[in-house]
């Protein structure tokens, strides 16, 4: 149905207990950071903790989540 809203979700995880970089192959800036290292929620994050979103990278504090969605729908 064209009701349908089409969603990717970016996930990743920092278990270490250093800040990782992860190298992205696709550029998630676009996307609504929805988790970091304080909130969970639905609504995109202004001013994300623990998290930076790079075009070709994501960097993580250490026991950090980050949920980034796309609208697969561009």
């Amino acid at each position: 149905s064209s009701f349908l809203k089409k969603e990717t979700f970016y996930v990743f995880v920092n278990c270490d207990s250093f800040i990782r970089t992860f190298t992205l192959t696709k550029d998630l800036t676009g996307g609504d950071l929805i988790v970091d290292g304080r909130k969970a929620g639905v609504v995109k994050i202004d001013k994300p903790f623990g998290v930076e979103v790079k075009k070709d990278s994501i960097e993580l504090d250490p026991l950090t989540l980050a949920i980034i969605r796309v609208d697969s729908n561009k």
